[in-house]
């Protein structure tokens, strides 16, 4: 089990929001230190489609006002752009990583942690592989 939240964390490693990186690939999340977003693609959807598409994924389909309370807290703290495709992208490592919860650890007990415990100077993926497995120790 720890060998997998551990590969998971080397993959989410590859796709963070790292500004030293000299790559733009469409999976790097958009935040106040990264301004190159040639490699995004502005899909036209609004965050409130991401919103209501999360409400829908997420385990328990949380209440969307508090689902997007603690999104744009957890993004603002990791100083991502609140926007469809950053939506998108958060809620899928998300995804990952109650996936690979041998518990069922859910998305919300992650951005939780990610937002009470979390270390802003890590990736928004990286974190949320690390809040992962820490809730997965203590449980």
């Amino acid at each position: 089990m720890l060998t997998l939240l551990c590969a998971s964390v080397l993959v989410f490693m590859s796709c963070g929001n790292n500004a030293s990186s000299t790559e733009s690939t469409d999976t790097a999340l958009v935040g106040g230190g990264i301004t190159d977003q040639s490699a995004i693609v502005n899909t036209g959807k609004s965050a409130d489609e991401a919103y209501e598409m999360l409400h829908v994924v997420f385990e328990g389909n949380p209440e969307k006002v508090a689902l997007k309370r603690l999104m744009s807290a957890v993004m603002a703290k990791y100083d991502i752009v609140e926007n469809y495709e950053n939506l998108n992208r958060c809620g899928s490592a998300l995804l990952s990583m109650k996936k690979s919860s041998a518990i069922g650890v859910t998305e919300m007990q992650i951005l939780k942690h990610m937002y009470q415990y979390g270390d802003a100077t890590q990736s928004f993926p990286n974190q949320a592989a690390i809040s992962a497995v820490l809730l997965e120790q203590n449980n």
